[in-house]
C-alpha cells in the first residue's frame, strides 16, 4: 500500500509537470510568471497601447480626439483580449493578445497666414479669418488659432503656439466660413492662422480651378485644373501664379467637398467635340493628402495637366466638361474656347519720308 501511494504521488508530480510544459508552449515568451498578487496589479495597470493606423498615416489627416471610444466604434476595430489565470506550482500566467489599431491626432492648417502688425498701446482690429472646414451639422471639426511671432524672411519663425497660451484675453469666435479674432494690446507683430482636426466624416471646402493660355488654330493646346481652398485669398494666390505664366482664368469655380480618406481625388475630362482629342488619360488623379495638405498662402496647390490636340483644322470652336470627384461628392463644369488663326508674319508699316518747305496743292475749285 505505501508502494502504491507513492507511486500515486509520482504519476500526480509527472502529470502536473506535462501540463505545466504543455502550458508553457502556448505563453508568450516576454511573459514571465507572477505571483497571485502580481496578477491582481497587472490587470489593474494592463492597458491598450495604440499604433498609427496606416491609411491615416499615408494621408495625413487625422480622427477627432473628442470620443476616442466612439471613433474606434466606427472604424469598426476589433480589440480581442484573451486572459487565462492557470496555477501551476504555485505560480500564476497571464495570457493576453491584443490587435488595436491607434489614432495619431495631427492638426492641418485650414486658413490663411494672416499678419497684423503691432501699433503701440491700441489693440487691433478684429479681424476675420477665412477656413475651409464644412461646419455641417454634427460636423467633429476641432479648429484652434495658433501664433507666431512674425519676422522679415531672414529670420527664422517660431513654432506655432495656441494664441490663448500667449494671450488669454483674446477672443475667437468661429463661424460657418470664417473665424473672428479680437486681440488685446500686442506686444510685437504677430502671424495668425486656424488649425483644424478633423473628424472621420468631416469634409474640407475645395474648389476647382481651371486656366488655360490662348487656343491657337493648328496647335495643342494646355489645360491646367487646380484645386484650391475654398477662400478669396486662396484663389487670389492662384490668380497671381498663373498671370506669371501668360495663363487665364477660362471658366467659374466649382466647389468640391474633400472627405478625411486616403481615397484619391479623381479629374476626368469628357464629352470632348468633335475635331479634338485629349492627348494622354482622360481621367487623372490627385492625392487626397495633398490636398488636405495645402495652404491659401502659397501657390504650391494640387493640380492636374490635360492636352487638346487640334486634329480637324475646319473646327474652331472647342467644347468639353470637367468633372472632379471625391468619395459621394462632385463638381463639374464646362469649357467653351475658340481656336484662333496663328500669325507668324508681322505687317510693319512703312516710314513716310517728311519733307520740308512742301507747297500744298490747292484742290478746291475756284
Amino acid at each position: 500500500s505505501i508502494k502504491s501511494k507513492h507511486n500515486l504521488e509520482k504519476d500526480s508530480q509527472f502529470e502536473k509537470l506535462k501540463a505545466y510544459k504543455n502550458l508553457r508552449r502556448h505563453v508568450p515568451a516576454k511573459l514571465l510568471p507572477l505571483g497571485t498578487n502580481q496578477t491582481a496589479q497587472r490587470r489593474k495597470e494592463m492597458f491598450v497601447s495604440l499604433k498609427p493606423c496606416k491609411a491615416q498615416e499615408k494621408a495625413k489627416v487625422r480622427p477627432s480626439s473628442k470620443n476616442v471610444s466612439r471613433i474606434l466604434k466606427e472604424l469598426n476595430l476589433l480589440w480581442f483580449i484573451s486572459m487565462s489565470d492557470t496555477s501551476v506550482n504555485g505560480c500564476c500566467f497571464l495570457v493576453f493578445w491584443t490587435d488595436v489599431i491607434s489614432l495619431s491626432l495631427t492638426a492641418v492648417m485650414v486658413s490663411g497666414r494672416y499678419v497684423i502688425v503691432q501699433n503701440g498701446c491700441i489693440p487691433p482690429q478684429p479681424i476675420l479669418m477665412e477656413h475651409c472646414c464644412l461646419m455641417v451639422g454634427g460636423n467633429d471639426w476641432d479648429i484652434h488659432v495658433k501664433c507666431r511671432p512674425h519676422f522679415n524672411q531672414r529670420k527664422k519663425s517660431k513654432k506655432w503656439r495656441n494664441i490663448k497660451e500667449v494671450y488669454p484675453d483674446a477672443k475667437v469666435e468661429t463661424k460657418h466660413n470664417d473665424i473672428r479674432l479680437t486681440l488685446p494690446v500686442l506686444r510685437q507683430s504677430l502671424e495668425v492662422a486656424a488649425f483644424g482636426i478633423p473628424g472621420k466624416d468631416d469634409q474640407k471646402r475645395m474648389q476647382m480651378a481651371i486656366f488655360g493660355k490662348e487656343p491657337t488654330k493648328a496647335c495643342n493646346w494646355d489645360i491646367r485644373v487646380y484645386l484650391i481652398d475654398d477662400s478669396e485669398m486662396a484663389f487670389k494666390q492662384i490668380c497671381k501664379k498663373v498671370e506669371n505664366e501668360e495663363m487665364k482664368f477660362l471658366t467659374t469655380l466649382s466647389s468640391l467637398f474633400v472627405s478625411n480618406s486616403e481615397k484619391d481625388i479623381s479629374i476626368e475630362v469628357t464629352a470632348v467635340a468633335s475635331g479634338w482629342h485629349i492627348i494622354g488619360d482622360y481621367k487623372k488623379g490627385i492625392a487626397s493628402r495633398s490636398a488636405w495638405n495645402s495652404q491659401e498662402n502659397t501657390t504650391d496647390f494640387p493640380r492636374c495637366d490635360f492636352c487638346v490636340s487640334h486634329d480637324d483644322i475646319k473646327e474652331r470652336q472647342f467644347f468639353c466638361k470637367m468633372r472632379a470627384t471625391h468619395e459621394n461628392d462632385s463638381a463639374g463644369n464646362e469649357i467653351v474656347a475658340f481656336f484662333q488663326q496663328k500669325s507668324d508674319a508681322k505687317i510693319n508699316n512703312p516710314t513716310e519720308k517728311k519733307f520740308k518747305n512742301t507747297p500744298k496743292m490747292n484742290c478746291s475749285k475756284g
